[in-house]
Order: structure tokens, then sequence, then C-alpha cells
């Protein structure tokens, strides 16, 4: 059965319909979360999650040739879900540059309270437009920003996480620093160096 079918059949109730549907594209759904989440989060829960909503609201898909895309779109936002829940109980979304030692010079790219979002980080709208900028960043960088920034882990935490040496973390650190505040910048939720 194509998909058009199996959308046809699960609006009409054959939840067996559903599943294959399921079959066809958790491979797609768990890579994407996978790739966006840290190895901390349960990204099979998570696609479970995406499924459900799925079911859910199947009858609000306009096009089914967009069936793989509009996933996607759930999945991304569950994913975001995920990025808030968690920046909700922080103090601070970039304060964390405290347990930072040995990338003080890199972290030094973020500027201070007084400089920017860090006063404001608790906000549903920065933290979102955060989220935001660092799903713009490479996927190299993504993650070892993720765990330093979001989960508060040291580069030797992140090294082990992750199999890398630390000096790898902290490269990856300092240029993922650099290309998040470019894009922090070009949000406008910070300025950049040349503003007055």
């Amino acid at each position: 059965m194509n998909d058009h079918e199996l959308v046809s059949a699960t609006l009409a109730g054959n939840d067996k319909a559903f599943e294959l549907l399921m079959k066809r594209y958790v491979p797609l759904i768990g890579n994407f979360i996978r790739s966006k989440t840290p190895n901390t989060v349960d990204s099979e829960d998570l696609v479970q999650e995406v499924f459900i909503k799925a079911y859910r609201e199947l009858s609000t898909l306009k096009d089914v040739e967009q069936l793989g895309a509009w996933l996607i779109g759930i999945a991304r936002n569950a994913v975001n879900d995920v990025y808030r829940q968690r920046n909700s109980q922080k103090r601070s979304v970039l304060k964390r540059h405290s347990n930072f030692h040995d990338e003080a010079d890199a972290l030094s790219n973020i500027p201070d309270t007084a400089q920017g979002p860090i006063e404001h980080a608790e906000q549903a709208e920065t933290v979102e437009q955060i989220t935001e900028a660092l799903d713009q960043v490479s996927d190299t960088y993504r993650m070892v920003l993720y765990m330093a920034l979001f989960e508060g882990c040291t580069s030797r935490e992140i090294a082990a996480q992750l199999g890398l040496k630390e000096s790898a973390v902290r490269m990856r650190l300092q240029r993922g620093l650099v290309a998040l505040r470019k894009h922090l910048e070009a949000s406008g939720i910070i300025q950049g160096e040349d503003s007055t």
C-alpha cells in the first residue's frame, strides 16, 4: 500500500494502516531526532510522541505527498520542546560559562549580562530564539554546545560521553561558540562587536 492508501485507511479507522505508516517513517524520524538531540535524551520516547501527535492530527495533513516533511515538522517541534523544557529549569541558558575553566577565552565571545540576552534568557521567546540559533550551527559543533550550555557539562565530561579527546572538544566549543554568536547577532538577540 502507498502512503495515500495508508493515510485514507487510517482516517477510516484502520489502526493497522497507521502501524504500517509508522514502520515506514520511524527510521526517518528516529534519525532526525538523534541528529538534533544529545544522547541523554530518550529518542525512542520522542519518536513515539511524534507518531502519537501525528495520529491525532492526521486529518489536518493537506498533502499526503508531503507526509515525510510534515512528520519532520512535528519532530522538530518535539525536539524544540525538549530544549525549552530543559532551559526552563536553568537560571540562564548562557550563564553556564561558569562551568568552563579551560574554555574561558572561547566563552568570552558570548557577551556578559550587561550586553545582551543573559538577563532575559528565562523569557520563553529568547530561549526559543537561542534554541533556533543553535539549530543553525553545524552538526559538528551543535552537540558539544548543547551539552556545555544546556547541560552544564565540562569539556572532560563531553569528551567522555562522545568518545572525543578533550582538545577536540575544546576546539569544537571555541569554533561552535563563534558560529553561535554569529547566529545570535543575525537574530538580533545580541549586538555585534561593531554595534554602539
